[in-house]
């Protein structure tokens, strides 16, 4: 659920609006109106809209999760088994899937932090290209599975440094790079 900061503002030009923050993205929502005493009943409503349409679940299978030995609690005196979301998850909707732009959003925030500046125009325009011509998505993303895409590049007649520049981002020691963590893809 995304964390309110000052939720209801007022533009410039009078009309009240309802802004929250979920997973470091801004949504919005207009009022409609320019007076304060209709904007606080109609911004509690639209709040409980824009919680509600969250959509999606927020954790990935391979994040770790503690959970109870028994049938009680975690605290100081129950211990805690540590496991992975996917192990806990009702069901296959629970769980947050990846996809190859979050990937680069991702390496660009990292980037920011790290270094204080964004990857370039170029960078994102390079990269946009190699992963439209990515036929697997990222959970599919597998030594098997980037094999044999290599295979048909192959087949298709282009060459070697074409297929090396197409597929080094999908590389462990690139994604390393990227975002510093291991997404387990090598070629």
């Amino acid at each position: 659920m995304g964390r309110p900061k000052k939720p209801i503002q007022r533009r410039k030009n009078g009309i009240y609006f309802v802004q929250l923050h979920e997973a470091g993205r801004r949504v919005v929502r207009s009022l409609e109106t320019r007076d304060p005493i209709k904007a606080a009943p109609r911004a509690e409503q639209a709040i409980r809209e824009l919680q509600e349409a969250e959509t999606g679940p927020r954790w990935t299978a391979d994040t770790p999760v503690l959970v109870p030995a028994g049938d009680h609690p975690i605290d100081e005196h129950t211990p805690a088994i540590e496991t992975t979301w996917s192990e806990v998850a009702q069901s296959q909707e629970e769980i947050k899937t990846l996809a190859w732009i979050d990937l680069i959003r991702e390496a660009d925030n990292v980037r920011k932090r790290k270094e204080g500046k964004p990857y370039g125009s170029s960078w994102h325009r390079n990269i946009g290209i190699a992963i439209r011509g990515v036929p697997f998505t990222l959970q599919e993303a597998s030594p098997q599975t980037i094999r044999a895409w290599i295979k048909e590049l192959q087949d298709a007649g282009l060459s070697g440094l074409t297929i090396n520049n197409k597929c080094s981002l999908l590389s462990e020691e690139e994604a390393d790079r990227m975002v510093g963590c291991n997404w387990g893809v090598s070629l």
